[in-house]
Parts: C-alpha cells; structure tokens; sequence
C-alpha cells in the first residue's frame, strides 16, 4: 500500500466517523459523555495456505467518543492497526471505524465487568518491497517502492469483555478483549485485539 493510497483511505475512514458522529452526541441530557484513547494489540488470524509472509501481528492505537447511561453505554470510534515490514515481508494496515454498545456490570467498589458488541467498518491493506534497477549518470542504481498487493473494504461484526476500573469521578481506566472477523478477500479468518485505555468523563 503506497503512502498515498493509505492516506486516502484513513481520510476516508475518518470522514466515517465524522458522519456518525451526530448518533453518539443527539443522546439522553442526563448521560455521562466521554472522550478516550486506546492502545491496541491484535493477532491477525490468516486462512491455511495464505503466505507465511503476511504479517500475523500488528499494534496501534485508538481514539473514541461515548455516551453511558448507568450500566449501559454506546461507542464511536477511529482505530489504526499496523505493521512494519523488511525485505522478506510484507507491510500491513489496517484502518477501522467501530460502533459498540456496552454493558457495565458492578463487581466490587468502583470496579465493573464489561461486555460489548457492535459493528465496525473496516479499510485494510497488504503490499511489498518492489526492488527496480536503473541507470543515472552511467551507474546502475537500484531502489525500492511500496508495491500494493491487496486492498478492500469491509464490515464486520465484533464482540468482546473486560473491566473497567473508575475513579476521581471522571476518569476510567479499562482493558478489553475482542474478537472480530476479518476475511481480508479471503485470505483472513479473524483478528483478536486487546485494547488499554482511558475514558475521561465531561
């Protein structure tokens, strides 16, 4: 995936996110809304007989909106995943706009199981180091360029669980697990991603 192409496709998976933006905001008056980031961790499941070559591991990160009203809440998100390659492997992205709901289940004090489940529209990428040989000022130079390999779009249902740990009155922190899945053109089977976070409350 070229650097432009990548660009274009996060711009547009923003541009989602944007759009959706007025269903998190047009809620309840007596909701708590929120703001938070993500680090993410996820392992890519790929189909057998897809390339050793495809990276099965990427990281990134994630930022989001949300409105919660006592155990129940409803989430918009932006997350980007990716991974880095080198000579023998490939380079991956992976962009994603999630909507999720929630439900906060009290266990001890100010610490809650979650539970959630949504949708989440996703903008995905694979390509490689192409090497090419050229001639500059009679020398044979060589160079290297991103060569696409695989591009899509899709939509994908998601579920997971966690906790979720409040304090100071406005402030969340929160690990959660989730599986989704990913088909990628048929070369994926599913992605596990483990989310670290903080919610700050307005």
């Amino acid at each position: 995936m070229t650097h432009l192409t990548a660009s274009r496709a996060a711009m547009k998976t923003l541009l989602y996110a944007f759009a959706l933006i007025p269903l998190v905001w047009a809620s309840d008056a007596m909701a708590e809304l929120y703001a938070g980031a993500d680090l993410n961790l996820s392992s890519i499941g790929l189909k057998e007989g897809t390339s050793e070559y495809y990276p099965q591991s990427a990281n990134g990160f994630g930022l989001h909106i949300g409105d919660r009203i006592g155990w129940f809440g409803a989430e918009l998100g932006y997350s980007y995943l990716d991974k880095k390659g080198n000579s023998s492997l490939n380079n991956f992205h992976l962009d994603q706009v999630p909507l999720d709901g929630f439900v906060y289940l009290p266990i001890l004090g100010t610490l809650d199981f979650v539970a959630t489940g949504g949708v989440g529209f996703v903008n995905y990428g694979y390509s490689t180091y192409a090497r090419s040989s050229y001639r500059q000022d009679n020398e044979t130079k060589t160079t290297s360029a991103d060569q696409p390999l695989l591009q899509g779009d899709e939509v994908d249902w998601r579920a997971g669980a966690g906790l979720s740990f409040n304090f100071a009155d406005e402030f969340e922190l929160h690990v959660i697990g989730r599986y989704q899945p990913l088909s990628m053109g048929n070369r994926g089977d599913n992605i596990f991603s483990m989310d670290a976070g903080i919610n700050i409350y307005f």
